[in-house]
């Protein structure tokens, strides 16, 4: 229990990193990439005792530092190899070390409430979905932010952590935790419904409500799980074309989609030129600059460019870094799925709920938005949770 509670209390430099916002105005400040990259190199050397290539993903970390403190503006290598190591720390973990991390990552939501700001320059069209008007006009207008992280970021980091309190009040024994985590549950998602951003405000529920199903018919699924996981993938990028594709009566349906549809098209074309730079990619910030130039600016936009980024973690990194690295992302996010299936159809109560949660989370909102961009936190977050499908062998 001991190297249990050992390993697992080193979570708490994440949720801790966010003090970092208060002391640079920076979108991933110097504090907050310390604090992770701390963690990160802990979590690694708790486990060199069972593998040296853990001694060479810490040198990894090392010669990582300087990308991550000396950025490019939009997107450098860092942002993958931070996500990758992060998974590398969660994969293999046992289920009890989990237990005491969900609890640890929950409370970021409380670290969150203490230094949040509201952006005045925008508004929350989140409000819109609130049926009653004199709630409605009760309520601030001004989008919620975590200080200088953008409003899909800060909505990202806090809808995935409001899955892991609704997740613990679901499954965990014990009435006054299920009470304390559906309190930490609440206040995350009702920060991520206040940003404004419609993935946070619609993405949690929608994967726990998919989570929840699968577990009331997890007998069926011992012999589904595979070519359940190919199915939503597949139904995903389908998704994708459908909002994207010049000829979708969807992606000019209002300027939102029009401007994500113009610079989706436009990061595929850069990553289509040539045949050698499909597959190795144009390298970091590249195209986010080429396009950013050459895409018309969002029409309800105050900025007079276009985005710096495809909107789309997958279309992100083929542009950046060629098909290969696409693919391994499209197959760790379609494993993690039949994983969680499978933890599900095993009577994994927690753990597989949540598994899935995570991961159709994570893959959903890598369909609509760049996230695995500049935030060090964002970034963990995706690697480290997505590993909850991938748990050690139970002992």
């Amino acid at each position: 229990m001991h190297s249990v509670t050992q390993e697992s209390l080193l979570d708490v430099l994440l949720p801790l990193s966010l003090f970092g916002l208060l002391l640079q105005r920076s979108s991933d400040p110097l504090g907050m990439v310390l604090l992770i990259v701390i963690w990160l190199a802990f979590k690694l050397f708790l486990r060199t005792k069972t593998s040296p290539i853990y001694w060479c993903l810490i040198g990894v970390i090392a010669i990582s530092l300087a990308m991550m403190t000396h950025s490019v503006p939009n997107s450098s290598p860092s942002d993958l190899l931070l996500t990758l190591l992060a998974f590398t720390a969660g994969a293999g973990r046992s289920r009890e070390q989990w237990h005491v991390s969900f609890w640890i990552l929950a409370f970021t939501g409380v670290v969150a409430f203490l230094i949040f700001e509201l952006d005045h320059g925008r508004s929350n069209g989140n409000l819109e979905m609130i049926p009653l008007q004199s709630l409605r006009d009760f309520l601030p207008d001004y989008a919620l932010r975590l200080r200088k992280i953008t409003i899909n970021r800060s909505g990202y980091i806090l809808g995935i952590v409001s899955i892991l309190g609704f997740g613990l009040a679901r499954h965990d024994g014990g009435s006054w935790r299920r009470w304390l985590a559906l309190s930490l549950g609440l206040l995350s998602y009702g920060m991520a419904f206040f940003t404004g951003s419609r993935a946070a405000a619609a993405f949690p529920l929608f994967a726990l409500l998919l989570a929840e199903i699968a577990w009331r018919c997890r007998i069926h699924l011992s012999r589904l799980a595979k070519p359940i996981a190919f199915l939503v993938v597949l139904i995903g990028l389908i998704f994708n074309l459908s909002i994207y594709h010049p000829s979708s009566p969807f992606a000019y349906a209002n300027p939102n989609e029009a401007g994500r549809a113009n610079v989706a098209q436009c990061f595929i074309s850069q990553a289509t030129q040539s045949g050698i730079g499909f597959f190795t990619g144009q390298g970091g910030d590249q195209v986010s600059s080429i396009c950013r130039r050459i895409t018309p600016p969002n029409p309800n936009s105050r900025k007079t460019n276009g985005p710096p980024h495809a909107h789309n973690a997958f279309i992100q990194t083929l542009a950046d870094y060629g098909l290969p690295a696409a693919l391994m992302l499209v197959v760790i996010v379609a494993l993690s799925l039949r994983n969680a299936l499978q933890m599900i159809a095993a009577g994994e109560g927690l753990q597989g709920r949540l598994a899935l949660s995570l991961s159709l989370f994570i893959f959903g909102s890598a369909l609509v938005e760049s996230t695995l961009l500049t935030t060090s936190l964002q970034q963990v977050l995706s690697g480290y949770l997505l590993a909850v499908a991938w748990p050690g062998e139970a002992k």
